[in-house]
Protein backbone atom coordinates (compact mmCIF):
# COMPACT_ATOMS: atom_id res chain seq x y z
CA UNK A 1 0.00 0.00 0.00
CA UNK A 2 1.42 3.33 -1.07
CA UNK A 3 1.51 6.11 1.42
CA UNK A 4 0.40 9.56 0.28
CA UNK A 5 3.02 12.25 -0.27
CA UNK A 6 2.90 14.30 2.85
CA UNK A 7 5.90 16.52 2.08
CA UNK A 8 5.01 20.21 2.25
CA UNK A 9 5.03 22.24 -0.96
CA UNK A 10 8.03 24.54 -1.54
CA UNK A 11 7.72 28.12 -0.40
CA UNK A 12 6.40 30.51 -3.04
CA UNK A 13 9.62 32.59 -3.28
CA UNK A 14 11.88 29.51 -3.62
CA UNK A 15 9.93 27.49 -6.20
CA UNK A 16 12.46 28.25 -8.92
CA UNK A 17 15.19 26.48 -6.96
CA UNK A 18 13.47 23.12 -7.13
CA UNK A 19 13.87 21.10 -10.35
CA UNK A 20 12.19 17.88 -11.35
CA UNK A 21 14.22 14.77 -11.02
CA UNK A 22 16.40 13.85 -14.04
CA UNK A 23 16.71 17.47 -15.27
CA UNK A 24 20.21 18.88 -15.59
CA UNK A 25 20.81 22.59 -15.21
CA UNK A 26 23.77 22.64 -17.54
CA UNK A 27 21.85 20.84 -20.29
CA UNK A 28 18.98 23.31 -20.04
CA UNK A 29 21.33 26.26 -20.31
CA UNK A 30 23.04 24.73 -23.33
CA UNK A 31 19.69 24.19 -25.03
CA UNK A 32 18.70 27.81 -24.42
CA UNK A 33 22.01 29.04 -25.93
CA UNK A 34 21.49 26.94 -29.06
CA UNK A 35 17.97 28.29 -29.56
CA UNK A 36 19.11 31.91 -29.15
CA UNK A 37 22.01 31.34 -31.55
CA UNK A 38 19.75 29.96 -34.29
CA UNK A 39 17.35 32.89 -33.89
CA UNK A 40 20.20 35.37 -34.23
CA UNK A 41 21.48 33.73 -37.41
CA UNK A 42 18.01 33.82 -38.97
CA UNK A 43 17.61 37.52 -38.14
CA UNK A 44 21.01 38.39 -39.64
CA UNK A 45 20.14 36.63 -42.91
CA UNK A 46 16.74 38.30 -43.18
CA UNK A 47 18.15 41.79 -42.53
CA UNK A 48 19.56 43.39 -45.77
CA UNK A 49 23.20 44.33 -45.49
CA UNK A 50 24.03 48.01 -45.83
CA UNK A 51 26.49 49.02 -48.55
CA UNK A 52 29.98 49.71 -47.34
CA UNK A 53 30.88 53.38 -47.19
CA UNK A 54 34.28 54.12 -48.63
CA UNK A 55 36.07 57.39 -48.40
CA UNK A 56 36.82 59.13 -51.69
CA UNK A 57 39.28 61.85 -52.41
CA UNK A 58 38.01 65.13 -53.91
CA UNK A 59 39.53 64.19 -57.28
CA UNK A 60 37.65 60.85 -57.33
CA UNK A 61 34.40 62.60 -56.50
CA UNK A 62 34.91 65.11 -59.30
CA UNK A 63 35.64 62.37 -61.84
CA UNK A 64 32.61 60.39 -60.70
CA UNK A 65 30.40 63.47 -61.04
CA UNK A 66 31.72 64.22 -64.53
CA UNK A 67 31.37 60.62 -65.75
CA UNK A 68 28.16 59.25 -67.33
CA UNK A 69 25.88 57.37 -64.92
CA UNK A 70 26.54 54.05 -66.65
CA UNK A 71 30.30 54.16 -66.25
CA UNK A 72 32.00 52.82 -63.12
CA UNK A 73 34.71 55.20 -61.92
CA UNK A 74 35.92 52.92 -59.12
CA UNK A 75 39.13 52.20 -61.01
CA UNK A 76 38.32 48.53 -61.65
CA UNK A 77 37.46 49.09 -65.33
CA UNK A 78 33.90 47.76 -64.93
CA UNK A 79 31.07 49.31 -66.94
CA UNK A 80 27.41 48.57 -67.31
CA UNK A 81 25.99 47.14 -70.58
CA UNK A 82 24.76 50.61 -71.60
CA UNK A 83 28.18 52.07 -70.93
CA UNK A 84 29.84 49.32 -72.96
CA UNK A 85 27.53 50.03 -75.91
CA UNK A 86 28.33 53.74 -75.71
CA UNK A 87 32.04 52.92 -75.63
CA UNK A 88 31.70 50.77 -78.76
CA UNK A 89 29.97 53.60 -80.61
CA UNK A 90 32.70 55.99 -79.54
CA UNK A 91 35.38 53.65 -80.85
CA UNK A 92 33.58 53.24 -84.16
CA UNK A 93 33.34 57.03 -84.55
CA UNK A 94 37.06 57.48 -83.90
CA UNK A 95 37.97 54.73 -86.38
CA UNK A 96 35.81 56.35 -89.08
CA UNK A 97 37.56 59.67 -88.47
CA UNK A 98 40.93 57.90 -88.86
CA UNK A 99 39.78 56.52 -92.24
CA UNK A 100 38.79 60.03 -93.31
CA UNK A 101 42.05 61.72 -92.31
CA UNK A 102 44.06 58.92 -93.94
CA UNK A 103 42.17 59.41 -97.21
CA UNK A 104 42.67 63.19 -97.06
CA UNK A 105 46.38 62.88 -96.26
CA UNK A 106 46.94 60.43 -99.12
CA UNK A 107 45.05 62.76 -101.45
CA UNK A 108 47.32 65.64 -100.48
CA UNK A 109 50.44 63.50 -100.77
CA UNK A 110 49.68 62.51 -104.37
CA UNK A 111 48.60 66.08 -105.04
CA UNK A 112 52.13 67.27 -104.26
CA UNK A 113 53.52 64.45 -106.40
CA UNK A 114 51.67 66.07 -109.30
CA UNK A 115 52.95 69.55 -108.45
CA UNK A 116 56.64 68.86 -107.72
CA UNK A 117 57.77 68.00 -111.30
CA UNK A 118 56.18 71.13 -112.76
CA UNK A 119 57.59 73.30 -109.99
CA UNK A 120 61.07 71.78 -110.37
CA UNK A 121 61.01 72.40 -114.14
CA UNK A 122 59.85 75.96 -113.56
CA UNK A 123 62.80 76.62 -111.21
CA UNK A 124 65.35 75.20 -113.68
CA UNK A 125 65.86 71.64 -112.40
CA UNK A 126 67.06 69.07 -114.89
CA UNK A 127 66.45 65.33 -114.66
CA UNK A 128 69.56 64.69 -112.53
CA UNK A 129 68.74 67.33 -109.93
CA UNK A 130 65.13 66.19 -109.78
CA UNK A 131 66.44 62.72 -108.93
CA UNK A 132 68.56 64.23 -106.15
CA UNK A 133 65.47 65.99 -104.84
CA UNK A 134 63.46 62.79 -104.65
CA UNK A 135 66.39 60.93 -103.07
CA UNK A 136 66.58 63.59 -100.36
CA UNK A 137 62.95 62.92 -99.45
CA UNK A 138 63.58 59.20 -99.15
CA UNK A 139 66.66 59.61 -96.95
CA UNK A 140 64.95 62.10 -94.61
CA UNK A 141 61.89 59.89 -94.14
CA UNK A 142 64.10 56.85 -93.62
CA UNK A 143 65.91 58.61 -90.79
CA UNK A 144 62.74 60.11 -89.34
CA UNK A 145 60.74 56.89 -89.20
CA UNK A 146 62.31 55.44 -86.00
CA UNK A 147 62.26 58.88 -84.33
CA UNK A 148 58.58 59.34 -85.15
CA UNK A 149 57.75 55.83 -83.93
CA UNK A 150 59.46 56.44 -80.60
CA UNK A 151 57.64 59.75 -80.25
CA UNK A 152 54.32 58.01 -80.86
CA UNK A 153 55.11 55.37 -78.22
CA UNK A 154 55.94 58.01 -75.62
CA UNK A 155 53.22 60.58 -76.30
CA UNK A 156 50.39 58.66 -77.94
CA UNK A 157 48.70 58.58 -81.33
CA UNK A 158 47.02 61.98 -80.98
CA UNK A 159 50.32 63.79 -80.48
CA UNK A 160 51.92 61.79 -83.29
CA UNK A 161 49.14 62.58 -85.77
CA UNK A 162 49.15 66.25 -84.73
CA UNK A 163 52.90 66.43 -85.34
CA UNK A 164 52.57 64.73 -88.72
CA UNK A 165 49.83 67.06 -89.98
CA UNK A 166 51.56 70.15 -88.60
CA UNK A 167 54.67 69.12 -90.55
CA UNK A 168 52.49 68.67 -93.65
CA UNK A 169 51.14 72.22 -93.28
CA UNK A 170 54.70 73.59 -93.08
CA UNK A 171 55.69 71.45 -96.08
CA UNK A 172 53.00 72.93 -98.36
CA UNK A 173 53.60 76.49 -97.15
CA UNK A 174 57.32 76.21 -97.95
CA UNK A 175 56.46 74.75 -101.34
CA UNK A 176 54.10 77.65 -102.04
CA UNK A 177 56.82 80.27 -101.42
CA UNK A 178 59.64 78.42 -103.21
CA UNK A 179 61.25 80.73 -105.78
CA UNK A 180 64.72 79.20 -106.40
CA UNK A 181 66.22 75.69 -106.56
CA UNK A 182 67.56 75.83 -103.00
CA UNK A 183 64.15 76.70 -101.56
CA UNK A 184 62.73 73.64 -103.27
CA UNK A 185 64.90 71.50 -100.98
CA UNK A 186 63.62 73.26 -97.83
CA UNK A 187 60.09 71.77 -97.98
CA UNK A 188 61.64 68.31 -97.78
CA UNK A 189 62.92 68.89 -94.22
CA UNK A 190 59.47 68.63 -92.54
CA UNK A 191 58.97 65.25 -94.20
CA UNK A 192 61.01 63.78 -91.33
CA UNK A 193 57.73 63.84 -89.32
CA UNK A 194 55.23 63.19 -92.11
CA UNK A 195 54.29 59.61 -91.16
CA UNK A 196 50.50 59.73 -91.01
CA UNK A 197 49.88 56.15 -92.14
CA UNK A 198 51.86 54.45 -89.31
CA UNK A 199 50.14 56.66 -86.73
CA UNK A 200 46.74 55.79 -88.22
CA UNK A 201 47.59 52.10 -88.04
CA UNK A 202 48.49 52.61 -84.39
CA UNK A 203 45.03 54.04 -83.63
CA UNK A 204 43.22 51.26 -85.51
CA UNK A 205 45.26 48.59 -83.72
CA UNK A 206 44.55 50.09 -80.31
CA UNK A 207 40.80 50.56 -80.78
CA UNK A 208 39.77 47.49 -82.77
CA UNK A 209 38.99 44.10 -81.27
CA UNK A 210 41.51 41.33 -82.05
CA UNK A 211 39.05 39.48 -84.27
CA UNK A 212 38.24 42.68 -86.23
CA UNK A 213 41.77 44.10 -86.43
CA UNK A 214 42.56 42.70 -89.88
CA UNK A 215 39.28 44.11 -91.22
CA UNK A 216 40.07 47.54 -89.77
CA UNK A 217 43.56 47.63 -91.25
CA UNK A 218 42.29 46.51 -94.66
CA UNK A 219 39.77 49.39 -94.68
CA UNK A 220 42.67 51.70 -93.87
CA UNK A 221 44.40 50.40 -97.02
CA UNK A 222 41.19 51.09 -98.93
CA UNK A 223 41.27 54.70 -97.71
CA UNK A 224 44.86 54.95 -98.94
CA UNK A 225 43.83 53.69 -102.40
CA UNK A 226 40.96 56.18 -102.63
CA UNK A 227 43.29 59.03 -101.72
CA UNK A 228 45.80 57.89 -104.33
CA UNK A 229 43.21 58.06 -107.11
CA UNK A 230 41.62 61.34 -106.00
CA UNK A 231 44.94 63.06 -105.27
CA UNK A 232 46.51 62.34 -108.62
CA UNK A 233 43.45 63.57 -110.51
CA UNK A 234 42.88 66.61 -108.31
CA UNK A 235 46.55 67.65 -108.39
CA UNK A 236 46.65 67.60 -112.18
CA UNK A 237 43.43 69.60 -112.49
CA UNK A 238 44.42 72.27 -109.94
CA UNK A 239 47.93 72.63 -111.32
CA UNK A 240 46.67 73.00 -114.90
CA UNK A 241 43.97 75.56 -114.11
CA UNK A 242 45.37 77.58 -111.18
CA UNK A 243 49.14 76.94 -111.08
CA UNK A 244 51.61 75.45 -108.61
CA UNK A 245 51.29 78.11 -105.91
CA UNK A 246 47.53 77.76 -105.60
CA UNK A 247 47.80 73.98 -105.51
CA UNK A 248 50.37 74.15 -102.70
CA UNK A 249 48.15 76.54 -100.71
CA UNK A 250 45.23 74.17 -101.24
CA UNK A 251 47.34 71.38 -99.75
CA UNK A 252 48.20 73.53 -96.73
CA UNK A 253 44.51 74.27 -96.07
CA UNK A 254 43.60 70.59 -96.39
CA UNK A 255 46.37 69.59 -93.98
CA UNK A 256 45.20 72.19 -91.46
CA UNK A 257 41.66 70.82 -91.72
CA UNK A 258 42.86 67.29 -90.93
CA UNK A 259 44.88 68.66 -87.99
CA UNK A 260 41.66 70.09 -86.55
CA UNK A 261 39.95 66.72 -87.00
CA UNK A 262 42.74 65.03 -85.04
CA UNK A 263 42.53 67.52 -82.18
CA UNK A 264 38.74 67.21 -82.08
CA UNK A 265 38.15 63.46 -82.31
CA UNK A 266 41.31 61.50 -81.52
CA UNK A 267 41.73 60.84 -77.77
CA UNK A 268 45.05 61.27 -75.99
CA UNK A 269 45.20 57.61 -74.95
CA UNK A 270 43.06 55.56 -77.35
CA UNK A 271 43.98 52.20 -75.85
CA UNK A 272 40.99 51.28 -73.66
CA UNK A 273 40.15 47.98 -72.09
CA UNK A 274 36.62 47.07 -71.08
CA UNK A 275 35.95 44.28 -68.63
CA UNK A 276 32.66 42.50 -68.15
CA UNK A 277 30.71 43.66 -65.10
CA UNK A 278 31.41 41.57 -62.04
CA UNK A 279 28.65 39.21 -60.88
CA UNK A 280 28.02 38.88 -57.18
CA UNK A 281 27.23 35.38 -55.97
CA UNK A 282 25.53 35.04 -52.57
CA UNK A 283 25.05 31.79 -50.66
CA UNK A 284 22.62 31.10 -47.88
CA UNK A 285 24.09 29.87 -44.62
CA UNK A 286 22.78 26.63 -43.26
CA UNK A 287 20.82 26.72 -40.05
CA UNK A 288 21.98 23.25 -39.05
Amino acid sequence: MLLPNTSPPPPPGLSHCFRPKGASTSRLRLLRLKVHGLQGRVQRQETPSEPAVTSQSPGDRDRAAAAPPDVDMSGKGEVSPAGAEEERRRRSRIINVVYLITAVDTTLMFLQFSVTPYLAKKLGFDTLWFGYLQTTVGVIQLLGGPVFGRFADLHGARAALSLAFAATVVFFLLMAVASNPLMLFLPKIPTVFMHVLPASQMVITDLSQPEKRADGLSKLGLSFGIGMIVGSTLGGQLNTRYGETFTACFGAVGSFFTLLLVLKFIPKQPKIKIQAPAQKVTTKASLC
